[in-house]
């Protein structure tokens, strides 16, 4: 169970917080954003979001839905590397656009280089297949 997850501002820039999703009886993420007041699915998602390789996912906050628990933050994103997800609390839309500024051109070009990567080993595939069947 996470016990501290990180939070972004564009003034106080990266720090750990205590996690304010973590519920006791409940295992699952989309529950437990749900719980929060967090919308159940990504407003934007942007990387690789099938092969994990890295991937960044938006939620909102869902106003005026009963939620169990309250936040201060207003944004929350999953950022997953791999097969490991953290997730930032981000308290103001500037907030989020000065997050999205720094991490969305990553998202595109390792999105991009796994493309590429996909394509060309693709291409090598098919010139080692057609060597086997002469």
């Amino acid at each position: 169970m996470r016990m501290t997850i990180f939070t972004f501002s564009a003034d106080g820039g990266w720090q750990t917080i205590e996690d304010f999703l973590a519920v006791p009886d409940v295992s699952d993420c989309a529950e437990e954003r749900a719980l929060a007041g967090f919308s159940k699915y990504p407003a934007l998602s942007v990387g690789d979001t099938e092969g994990g390789a890295f991937c960044v996912e938006i939620y909102g906050r869902e106003f005026g839905a009963a939620s169990r628990k309250q936040s201060q933050y207003e944004y929350l994103v999953a950022v997953d590397v791999g097969d490991s997800g953290e997730f930032i609390a981000i308290p103001s839309l500037p907030d989020l656009l000065e997050f999205m500024r720094l991490t969305i051109p990553l998202c595109v070009t390792i999105d991009d280089w796994r493309i590429r990567h996909e394509k060309y080993m693709a291409e090598i595939e098919e010139k080692l297949n057609s060597g086997r069947q002469k």
